[in-house]
């Protein structure tokens, strides 16, 4: 089967979020799985491989994984800014042509696959020449776009007609929003969760996609032994100095972590116009129970409800650390700004902002407790992530993460963490008092502040951190990208027999 998936974002070449992510797991997942799997994308400034010339456009090309990625670039898909109000309809409406002219050179797969809305006009544009369709909701945003860009600016023709209805008569239909006018079209759309789907998306487009609208979760590729890995290769030297490992205990791991080489990360954000954002953060003068949250600072992620939770936490446990790893993203640097000034009115919390590859993964191994206190959450791969490390999570009941994360009140001999309400600081906090009952049991006793946490928690979780760490890792491997891909591909077959 040959399949092309159009996005703004591939994990290794531009990534902004866990987009980037999940259409590489997906495009590797089905690429190992036998598809002939190729990604159109706007190049967003990178090279790789010429591939050729068509419309006014140069291809390039980047292969790994079995996937092949080709960079589209002329002027205004080159500028190296992902998402911006304006620029991103203008890198929609360039890809489109950019697509009708990869089409000229190749012809039409089998099935396109249209990541998020502002995939949506190149893969009508594929589906035109003959693809089957597969919408991909990974957030629904509800974005209107008028008539002339959709069929002026974006070339497509409004009476070309998907599943017995035209562009124009759907564009109309949707009043103008092109999910739901991707969704009267498209032989399948598919989203994150069922949660998700039942939440967020029925009622948005369930009148247009009707029984075509299902979900299949996101994976990771995350596992302990990758992780350590990973860790050993950045700090296996140092780690052999100091502890005479280079695998130490995940306490000496931490403290590795908050003591130094927290100091020493030199994060980079990619996006010119958010480099100002950039920002380290200075080491911790001690060590301490250590919960980490990660994430874009937007205000959807909650990340200010985490900071008002992790008061009422440090007035129980005093050596509490709170570790923030952030991207910062355009429209909301006015919230990252208040985030970078309220963090530091805490001595306790610490803001790293943008990528920082040195202490990624270790902070991941070097955690007791993961929050991810979003105020809505299609899928959640951070959740997942932090329980591949053997990371138990608190997390808000909504969306995906309800589907992710195991609460230990619901699931005592199987839950990962706990589900908490949205925005809601106290039960947040007494959530991750629960985890740490049980992960960092030992630095309570030492501060003598075990009894304190024991009558704050929301819940005993009645498990050694060892054996709770055990489980999260084995849930984590339930969302492997195999499982994902192999039922998306037979969300495609669905989709080819439906046509």
């Amino acid at each position: 089967m040959e399949v092309w998936m159009v996005s703004f974002e591939y994990s290794g070449v531009v990534k902004v979020g866990g987009l980037g992510e999940a259409v590489r797991g997906f495009a590797e997942g089905l690429a190992a799985m036998g598809c002939d799997v190729r990604v159109l994308m706007p190049s967003h400034g990178a090279r790789g491989e010429p591939l050729g010339e068509a419309g006014g456009f140069t291809f390039y090309a980047r292969r790994s994984g079995g996937v092949e990625v080709v960079l589209a670039s002329n002027p205004v898909l080159d500028e190296p800014t992902v998402y911006a109000d304006g620029l991103i309809e203008a890198k929609s409406a360039a890809l489109t042509w950019a697509a009708r002219a990869l089409l000229r050179l190749e012809g039409a797969p089998d099935v396109v696959h249209a990541n998020d809305w502002h995939a949506v006009p190149p893969a009508l544009a594929i589906a035109c020449a003959g693809a089957a369709l597969v919408f991909h909701v990974h957030l629904y945003v509800g974005r209107w776009v008028g008539w002339d860009f959709l069929f002026r600016d974006c070339g497509l023709d409004p009476g070309c007609r998907l599943r017995g209805v035209g562009l124009g008569e759907a564009y109309a239909r949707a009043g103008g929003v092109l999910e739901a006018v991707a969704a009267q079209v498209a032989d399948a759309v598919v989203t994150v969760s069922r949660a998700y789907m039942e939440e967020a998306l029925r009622p948005a487009v369930g009148w247009a996609a009707g029984d075509r609208l299902t979900y299949v979760h996101n994976g990771t590729s995350w596992s302990l032994e990758g992780l350590w890995l990973a860790v050993e290769r950045l700090h296996g030297p140092r780690l052999l100095e100091l502890y005479g490992s280079r695998r130490p205990a995940r306490r000496e791991l931490r403290r590795y972590l908050l003591l130094e080489a927290l100091g020493a990360a030199r994060p980079e954000v990619r996006d010119p116009s958010l480099a100002w954002a950039a920002a380290g953060a200075e080491p911790f003068p001690s060590d301490g129970p250590l919960v980490l949250a990660t994430g874009r600072a937007s205000w959807q992620k909650g990340f200010d409800v985490l900071l008002r939770a992790s008061d009422a936490l440090a007035s129980v446990i005093p050596n509490l650390r709170l570790l923030l790893l952030l991207l910062p993203v355009r429209g909301e640097e006015g919230h990252l700004s208040w985030l970078l000034g309220e963090a530091r009115r805490r001595p306790h919390v610490r803001v790293v902002v943008g990528h920082a590859a040195s202490v990624y993964e270790l902070a991941h191994l070097a955690a007791d407790a993961f929050a991810v206190p979003s105020r809505w959450e299609p899928f959640g791969l951070a959740a997942v992530e932090a329980m591949a490390a053997g990371v138990p999570v608190a997390a808000s009941r909504t969306g995906g993460l309800k589907e992710t994360v195991v609460d230990l009140r619901e699931d005592p001999g199987g839950g990962t963490g706990y589900l908490v309400r949205p925005e809601d600081p106290e039960e947040l906090a007494r959530a991750l008092a629960s985890l740490l009952l049980a992960t960092a049991r030992g630095d309570l006793e030492e501060a003598g502040v075990l009894e304190r946490a024991r009558s704050f928690a929301l819940h005993d979780p009645g498990v050694s951190g060892e054996e709770l760490r055990l489980r999260c890792a084995k849930r984590a491997g339930e969302f492997s990208w195999a499982r994902a891909a192999e039922r998306m591909l037979g969300v495609y077959k669905r989709a080819l027999e439906s046509r």
